[in-house]
């Protein structure tokens, strides 16, 4: 974590966000870290390592049952984690910005009440945690009934063509863009089942999603934590559409392997 110019003990916090969710690691970060000793930089650089790399052992099966390697798309989300922090750092270094003391709504200060107090705090926390989670659920199923993700959709199409994706990935990654990788990489896989899809459209779609995904759940979470609503919104879609597009590019500089008549890859 020094690296990135944070306490070390917020290894553990973005160790428990790996293995678990963003809300494990948003459960245990203020019984880990004071309030007291992190500004709204640190918080936010934070916040570039939990939004891009975070649930890899669930969220990357779902990325293997569409078609994805699995290791190869971890590596690809730790790299962009480390890079995107790191990029954040050197930016607040150098300019200073967002150096003030956060404030978050969603916190507790356990480490001032004792022993019962920490146990008292850290059961607040977490029935905060369980309100907010609740109420984005309701949220998204507001925005589906309205129509307003299909508004979004629309929106986000152009984007996601900056990325490098087509008509055929646009529909399916902006779901998870809203919804996360569970609702979108089950659209890819039916859609790739049907082929209704190409392989290289499929995996870069996978490799945004691993990027960038349920942007309201998330943005609003680590906001509330204390960090900066444009960084953790725009930063992150930036640097998602930014990479993808790279990487696309790099794809197709690489020769494409020849397709039998019936569109499968010989061996």
């Amino acid at each position: 974590m020094g690296v990135f110019g944070l306490p070390p003990e917020m290894g553990l916090v973005w160790l428990t966000g790996l293995l678990t969710s963003i809300w494990g690691a948003a459960a245990i970060l203020f019984t880990v870290v004071p309030v007291q000793m992190l500004t709204v930089a640190d918080l936010t650089v934070f916040s570039g390592l939990l939004l891009i790399a975070h649930a890899l052992p669930l969220e990357q099966s779902v990325i293997r049952s569409v078609g994805a390697g699995f290791i190869v798309t971890v590596l690809i989300r730790l790299a962009g984690a480390m890079l995107f922090a790191g990029i954040l750092r050197l930016v607040f270094d150098a300019t200073g910005w967002l150096a003030e003391p956060i404030q978050p709504t969603l916190s507790q200060n356990v480490f001032s009440a004792g022993k019962d107090g920490f146990w008292l705090g850290l059961v607040k926390m977490l029935l905060k945690i369980y309100v907010i989670l609740a109420l984005l659920i309701a949220c998204l199923h507001v925005m589906e009934k309205t129509g307003a993700a299909r508004l979004f959709q629309h929106v986000a199409a152009p984007l996601l063509r900056l990325a490098g994706l087509r008509n055929e990935a646009v529909e399916m990654t902006s779901v998870g863009l809203i919804a996360g990788i569970a609702f979108g990489g089950g659209l890819l896989k039916r859609s790739a089942e049907r082929g209704q899809i190409s392989p290289r459209q499929l995996w870069l779609s996978c490799i945004f999603l691993g990027f960038a995904h349920a942007l309201i759940e998330d943005t609003l979470l680590l906001v509330a934590l204390g960090a900066d609503f444009t960084t953790v919104l725009f930063g992150r879609l930036g640097f998602a559409i930014l990479c993808t597009a790279l990487i696309a590019g790099a794809m197709n500089l690489a020769p494409r392997k020849p397709r039998n008549k019936d569109g499968t890859t010989p061996i």
